[in-house]
């Protein structure tokens, strides 16, 4: 038998700089929204297959938008969900040159799924299931997660790169739940994810599916059903812009590169569990004012994909 309870709070939105001139002054937007989930009978070491123990977790989904600099592109804010016996987080970042919305990080509760390799996805217009649910290489499970959903939304494949991975280790080591988009110069979207729990989390199979599941479970799953502006050169005004900017930096056409890096952050720092926190860097940066129908198309219709 399993019994949850389920506890959203939503946070408020800070712009961090004054709208003077609509199309020219960027400003950001964060979000941050808490869920709270008791689960019974979970694995204290993930295993995708594996039987859950009868054992009493809690799991926190937050999420907080990345802050946006002026004149750059809007990220929306991340979405919290309730992970299995796990705490997720993930942010999302603008551009330069564009108004700006962030979305918050969000907690999720991952599932196994398996690796793939570096360049996963990169030059096939399918990526297979096995593919999907192979947790053994970080790297290609963040591809093929990404680059799955975007084929269907008709936006190119996703290739990795070490420099955006370099910054997104170096903010998820820091274990501050914040957004920060300025090593190297800035100019690049980012998502933030956390996801934690009461139970022994340090081991790579489970970091890998932490990851994974923030980008499939949340950012894309979560999300997409919420968006409904594919019509809109600029939704990023709109009130539930926090609900799917990490959704919208995901499939944005323009974007070409992403790095991403998990780190395990000890109880009180991200989360009050030991929580693993994953940062995702994204160049060109997506969510930009004015770009929204040129960058995001309606989903194909392709078979869904869940951890």
């Amino acid at each position: 038998m399993k019994a949850s309870l389920l506890l959203p709070v939503s946070g408020a939105l800070l712009a961090s700089a004054a709208r003077l001139h609509p199309r020219h002054i960027a400003y950001v937007t964060e979000v941050e929204t808490k869920t709270v989930t008791e689960w019974y009978g979970v694995t204290s070491t993930p295993k995708p297959e594996a039987e859950p123990k009868q054992l009493a977790n809690n799991n926190v989904i937050e999420n907080t938008p990345a802050q946006v600099p002026a004149q750059a592109p809007a990220q929306a804010p991340a979405q919290q969900a309730a992970p299995s016996d796990n705490d997720l987080q993930d942010v999302t970042q603008d551009p330069p040159q564009a108004k700006v919305y962030q979305p918050e990080p969000q907690v999720s509760s991952p599932q196994q799924p398996q690796p793939s390799t570096s360049n996963a996805g990169q030059n096939s217009g399918s990526i297979s299931d096995s593919r999907l649910q192979d947790f053994t290489n970080y790297q290609n499970s963040i591809l093929d997660h990404h680059n799955i959903h975007r084929l269907n939304h008709s936006a190119p494949l996703l290739s990795w790169d070490d420099t955006l991975a370099q910054y997104a280790s170096q903010t998820a080591h820091t274990c501050v739940w914040k957004h920060d988009q300025t090593l190297g110069g800035g100019g690049y979207g980012q998502n933030l994810a956390s996801w934690g729990s009461t139970e022994n989390i340090d081991n790579d199979a489970t970091k890998i599916r932490t990851a994974a599941s923030a980008v499939t479970n949340q950012w894309y799953n979560k999300e997409l059903p919420l968006y409904h502006y594919y019509q809109a050169e600029d939704p990023t005004n709109e009130p539930d812009f926090f609900q799917w900017g990490h959704f919208t930096q995901m499939v944005w056409k323009k974007t070409t590169k992403v790095g991403c890096a998990s780190v395990l952050c000890r109880a009180g720092t991200v989360l009050s569990y030991p929580a693993w926190y994953t940062v995702c860097n994204y160049d060109p940066q997506g969510n930009m004012a004015g770009e929204f129908v040129q960058n995001v198309s309606p989903a194909l219709g392709k078979s869904a994909v869940s951890i």
